[in-house]
């Protein structure tokens, strides 16, 4: 992606909506590590939850927007950002899109990564209150790995990687964030003749605080697209029998 060390809405042209106000101005977390109690930092277990069923060529579903921070300053302060979420039924996929960049920048998340990023969020969110997060590490890959999806494009998503997410956490001017980051993957192409004309992207971190990640998570809630899906079940006309 042409972001550095920063760089969901939907992942056709047609699918993109007009930006609405931009999400409240969030404020880092606060963080003072203390001796650590017994136990702290203990492994929890999230519960799974099941994937809803494809709708092949059913429309984007918007579900909402919140914010998240970008590094900034070469990666010595980060910015805030408007996130648009939503959920594309004929793939399955959460999709953040991005705004206030250079380019429409669009995250996708199938149900396999929603599950990593459910899991890492509940453990970071232990981590956090048991104060047993660590500054000055390279905490980046510390909950996790998982097969990203990434579109990107001026008008919309003409440019396509799948690179490695690792889910985790980095400390900015003394706050924590949780983190995911895409790391540098070779651009897709649908023939040989494309190989070496399709760009690949850079390495891109989001930063999120605790209600950031919230939202993230929330949008994420399975039963909830399962309901979304299920109405779309329901809504669809069908031809009458004969």
């Amino acid at each position: 992606m042409i972001i550095v060390s920063g760089a969901a809405a939907l992942l056709l042209a047609s699918c993109s909506t007009t930006d609405k106000a931009a999400a409240t101005a969030q404020t880092a977390d606060t963080y003072e590590p203390v001796q650590l109690p017994a136990g702290a930092g203990t492994a929890i277990a999230v519960p799974a939850q099941q994937p809803a069923q494809l709708v092949e060529g059913a429309d984007p579903v918007e579900l909402g927007n919140s914010s998240v921070f970008m590094y900034s300053m070469g990666g010595l302060d980060v910015s805030q950002n408007t996130a648009y979420y939503y959920y594309w039924p004929a793939s399955g996929e959460i999709c953040m899109r991005l705004s206030g960049l250079t380019v429409k920048s669009y995250v996708l998340f199938d149900h396999a990564v929603r599950s990593v990023c459910r899991q890492a969020f509940g453990q970071y969110e232990s981590d956090f209150d048991a104060h047993g997060l660590r500054k000055n590490s390279d905490t980046y890959r510390a909950y996790g790995e998982a097969a990203g999806h990434f579109k990107w494009g001026l008008l919309g998503p003409s440019n396509e990687t799948k690179p490695k997410m690792t889910v985790g956490y980095k400390f900015v001017k003394g706050s924590p964030y949780f983190t995911l980051t895409l790391w540098p993957a070779r651009g897709e192409f649908k023939n040989q003749a494309q190989r070496d004309d399709v760009a690949g992207s850079d390495r891109t971190t989001i930063l999120m605080t605790r209600k950031q990640a919230a939202d993230m998570i929330g949008f994420m809630d399975e039963n909830a697209i399962a309901e979304i899906v299920a109405k779309m079940n329901t809504d669809t006309v069908k031809g009458d029998k004969y």
